[in-house]
């Protein structure tokens, strides 16, 4: 019978490891400073927040209710009292964009007068309804928003009134 030898195994050479260079505390600090000074350059800041769209709405509710061909709405008319029995008192909700640089530059192209001090209280009003017809987004009446023109006028000022309540004179100055 023959022997088999085994193989025999050589000795593993171990590759050789380099010891880390060891900055010191002054020159780590200033590598950090290096790379945080590069990001920060190449960082942009998003502010999406600072957009005005279509999803930044608010909400007003204009109370009324008719007087024979009159309607008395609330904010507007010293003589409305929701308490007597035989008023049937309705109310419509309006929701609108807030203005954005380009509704208050359309807003503002609308007018005539370019410095405050020449406006009078109805060009305040003139800019006021066009801000309304161009921020109004939808409302609680089963009619197209188009027919807002034809709403009885102490309804529009009614809207007004709440739209001031709400944004102040936001859009127009």
């Amino acid at each position: 019978m023959t022997e088999v030898k085994e193989p025999e195994v050589k000795s593993e050479v171990k590759p050789e490891v380099k010891e880390p260079e060891v900055k010191s505390e002054a020159e780590t600090q200033a590598i950090i400073n290096e790379v945080v000074k590069e990001v920060l350059e190449n960082k942009k800041e998003s502010n999406s927040d600072i957009f005005v769209t279509e999803d930044d709405t608010f909400s007003v509710k204009v109370e009324f209710y008719k007087d024979g061909p009159e309607c008395v709405v609330k904010g507007i008319h010293e003589k409305y009292d929701p308490t007597d029995k035989d008023v049937d008192v309705r109310s419509i909700d309006i929701d609108l964009k807030y203005p954005s640089q380009g509704d208050v530059s359309l807003i503002m192209d609308s007018s005539s007068y370019r410095s405050l001090e020449n406006m009078e209280i109805s060009d305040v009003m003139k800019l006021e309804s066009i801000r309304l017809s161009l921020l109004l987004r939808t409302w609680s009446l089963d009619q197209d928003t188009s027919r807002l023109g034809e709403l009885a006028p102490e309804i529009v000022q009614g809207i007004l009134n709440e739209v001031r309540n709400e944004i102040g004179m936001k859009g127009i100055i």
